[in-house]
């Protein structure tokens, strides 16, 4: 597991969500892959650090700090003008709604998925 943690050292990738799937009960961490690190524009790697720096954020239930990293990342990922950046506009989604309205306590970060 730890060269999966690690995968973001040698190619640019964030965790899009602890997602549990549609009649599965445990969460899967999923995450964007797009490119080796290397060969990635310096605008993309600088978003995808701090997107992955919100993530674990809101992991630890700081809705508040890792929202406006969310936003940050999505303006500057925008593809093009009226385009979100999806991960990102998503997880700001959910920072709203857990800031309004807290998860429980027993909370583990994970997303339950209604569809397939």
């Amino acid at each position: 597991l730890d060269e999966v943690y690690n995968a973001h050292k040698t190619y640019l990738a964030r965790p899009v969500g602890n997602l549990v799937l549609k009649g599965r009960r445990a969460p899967t961490k999923v995450w964007e892959v797009p490119a080796r690190r290397a060969a990635a524009p310096l605008n993309q790697v600088k978003s995808f650090d701090l997107h992955r720096l919100g993530f674990q954020l809101f992991q630890e239930r700081r809705f508040r700090e890792a929202r406006p990293m969310f936003s940050e990342v999505g303006f500057s990922l925008k593809l093009q003008p009226g385009t979100p950046d999806g991960p990102s506009q998503h997880c700001v989604s959910l920072c709203d709604r857990y800031i309004r309205e807290p998860p429980p306590e027993d909370w583990d970060g994970s997303e339950f998925m209604t569809k397939k």
